[in-house]
């Protein structure tokens, strides 16, 4: 159970929680099918809630409608996309949008029409020369992170950048992954664990860096287990298909952490205390033959000639796969405190994304299917936001708004 692998990684703080969990009553889901509601106890002062199978196989199924597209093949200039890595709505229809091959954030009434950009590529001021990331901060600023020289800049209400700071002391890898309430910065950082195996793997670590508005480090958590790393040549070193990697997802005072190894989640607080363990009943799902077929099938679907695809034959001879699928993808939070749960689909065929909710207390409260294609950049209590490529591959910005079930008991 991922309780166990969390014991071992992570702060002393969450560490010593768990170990005395574990003494109580780690007993987790198994997959049996157990009751139809969810089981919520306090276990050495730390909220453990089970989801039994029954209970997920009954969840309300929610809907999307799109309200919102910016882009796509045919589009004006103004809205023409390289690569969008982030999409924040604001709360009258605005949206912004960040493009890193034009290295900039443009904002789009709701209309879909140009408003004002904000960034230039450049290194000077107001200038991106490696932006990363587009989150929000506290009212309707926002910040963006620059990978040179790991520079944030902050875009003001007026929706022009107020100000750029140095960050320090943070990989090359780290990632901005959300902004707490009181500007609180969480990146994930994964760092290599050793590169000497090669029959066994060595599993990389992530840690989690805290991180001000002004720049300057504030705390760190961790290593949480991540994706294991083969050698396969002297210099060489391949993850195995279908590894579980961690994700992390805040909400406004608190970090959502996840290996995606087993159907568990721990929440932990800002002061780096275990606040709540969340675990669903579902059982592991091999690896399968047809699960190597399909990968094989798509590398060969995308090959140009006959030599081509021999050389695609032979990599996947010595392609190395994981031994079970992980038990979801990626973990979304956003201010309510809602969390979403990315189901892992192995299929690379046009197929809906599954998506579990669950609600601020960790119960799971519904199930949604979004849009094949569709990568999600911010949730919102009643919008996603993100971006879905057309059929000739071209990126667009989306806001899709949410439909509960109007009978959560049907």
């Amino acid at each position: 159970m991922v309780a166990s692998e969390f014991q071992r990684f992570g702060s002393a703080a969450v560490g010593g929680a768990l170990a005395a969990i574990l003494a109580v009553s780690l007993g987790a889901c198994d997959g049996g099918s157990g009751g139809t509601v969810a089981t919520v106890r306090d276990s050495a002062g730390v909220t453990v809630v089970e989801a039994p199978a029954r209970l997920l196989d009954r969840l309300p199924e929610w809907s999307v409608d799109t309200v919102m597209v910016v882009g796509g093949s045919g589009a004006p200039p103004e809205q023409a996309f390289g690569q969008i890595q982030g999409v924040h709505r604001y709360d009258d229809g605005t949206i912004a949008v960040l493009d890193i091959t034009s290295r900039n954030v443009r904002f789009f009434g709701p209309d879909g029409e140009l408003q004002t950009t904000a960034g230039s590529p450049g290194s000077g001021p107001g200038q991106f020369e490696q932006p990363a990331r587009l989150r929000r901060i506290h009212g309707d600023s926002l910040v963006v992170t620059d990978r040179t020289r790991w520079r944030l800049s902050i875009i003001g209400p007026e929706r022009t950048i107020d100000r750029s700071v140095r960050m320090r002391g943070l990989p090359p890898s780290g990632l901005l992954h959300g902004v707490l309430d009181d500007g609180t910065m969480v990146f994930g950082a994964p760092v290599p664990g050793g590169r000497d195996a090669s029959a066994t793997p060595v599993v990389q670590r992530t840690f989690i860096r805290f991180y001000g508005l002004d720049g300057a480090p504030r705390d760190s958590l961790g290593p949480f287990p991540d994706v294991p790393t083969y050698r396969i040549a002297p210099n060489a070193f391949a993850v195995p298909v279908f590894s579980a990697r961690t994700d992390f997802a805040t909400d406004l005072d608190g970090v959502w952490v996840g290996t995606g190894m087993e159907p568990e989640l721990i929440r932990i607080r800002r002061d780096g205390s275990l606040d709540r363990i969340v675990r669903w009943a579902r059982p592991p799902r091999a690896v399968t033959q047809e699960h190597r077929r399909i990968t094989l099938d798509d590398a060969l679907a995308r090959a140009s000639d006959d030599n081509e695809r021999q050389q695609v034959r032979a990599m996947h001879e010595r392609t190395i796969f994981a031994s079970r699928l992980p038990a979801y993808r990626r973990i979304f939070a956003g201010p309510s405190g809602r969390v979403w749960v990315e189901g892992f689909n192995p299929w690379l065929e046009s197929r809906p994304t599954e998506w579990m909710l669950l609600g601020p207390d960790g119960e799971p409260e519904g199930t949604i299917r979004l849009p094949y294609r569709f990568r999600l950049w911010e949730v919102d209590e009643d919008y996603l936001s993100g971006m879905i490529p057309d059929a000739s591959g071209a990126q667009r910005a989306v806001v899709l708004r949410v439909v509960r079930d109007p009978d959560p008991a049907g």
